[in-house]
This record gives C-alpha cells, sequence and structure tokens, in this order.
C-alpha cells in the first residue's frame, strides 16, 4: 500500500458499500475498495442498525453474523447528536450551493442520484471536516 494511501483521511461509509464484502458478489466491494482501503472508517448508527435488521430479517447464521459484528467493530460509530444534526444541516447547504445531489430531498418526486461512486464522493476539507470523505452506494440521494 503506498504512503499517499495510508496519508489519506478518514471516509463515511454508506450501508449498501459499508456491507457489500458481506453480500456475495457484489459489484460494490470492487468499485469502492479503491476509495476506502487504508483509511479509517465512519459509519452511521443508522447503518449498524440497518445491517443488523438486514441480517435477522434473512435468518443470517452464526458465522455470517460473527463476521457483521467484526467488521461494525472494525468502524467508528457516529451516534446523532447535536452536533452531527448541525454539520448535516451545514453540509446539505453547501452541496445544495455546489448543485451537488446530496443536497435533493431523498424521495422528492421521485429523484435520487445514480449509485455510481462519481455521485457519491465528497471531499470534506478544511478544519470543520478535517479532510474527511463521504461514500455511498444506495440509489436515493439524501444523508
Amino acid at each position: 500500500m503506498s504512503q499517499r494511501r495510508r496519508e489519506r483521511g478518514p471516509v463515511v461509509i454508506d450501508t449498501g458499500v459499508f456491507g457489500a464484502d458481506l453480500v456475495p458478489g457484489s459489484p460494490l466491494t470492487v468499485l469502492y475498495e479503491p476509495v476506502i482501503a487504508g483509511r479509517p472508517s465512519l459509519i452511521s448508527f443508522q447503518t449498524v442498525a440497518e445491517l443488523r435488521y438486514g441480517a435477522l430479517r434473512r435468518g443470517w447464521g452464526e458465522s455470517r453474523m460473527l463476521k457483521l459484528r467484526a467488521k461494525i467493530s472494525r468502524a467508528a460509530v457516529v451516534w446523532a447528536g447535536p452536533e452531527l444534526v448541525e454539520t448535516y444541516a451545514k453540509l446539505r447547504v453547501e452541496c445544495e450551493a455546489a448543485g451537488h445531489a446530496l443536497a435533493q430531498r431523498p424521495h422528492a418526486e421521485g429523484r435520487g442520484f445514480k449509485s455510481h461512486p462519481r455521485h457519491h464522493r465528497i471531499q470534506f476539507m478544511g478544519p470543520r471536516f478535517g479532510g474527511v470523505s463521504l461514500v455511498g452506494g444506495s440509489s436515493t440521494g439524501g444523508m
């Protein structure tokens, strides 16, 4: 792994991308590996809940559940709070001003954004974001 890759900042990972390698044959694993590899992972508490819900609903066995728990334990889980809510609101305004799809309301008039890395990679630079990237693979917009 190159020195440059290790120096990149943390990455916030969407549910579909974070859990992709737990689904055999998922194309998201290969697609997003270059963006994620060697970087600290941040996931939302919502991602943890969605992954656990999906696993329970599909009746995953003990082995697969252990893999899920281990994967979650390697990521930093971001819990909701006033600071996160404020950051989200400011980010959405900045995305809207930049014309980025993350500014769209997820279900407004059936709009969303395509599941493609160029639509889901944003570099947040400056002291407020500390060089964090957001990576997602869902078919609808929003955060």
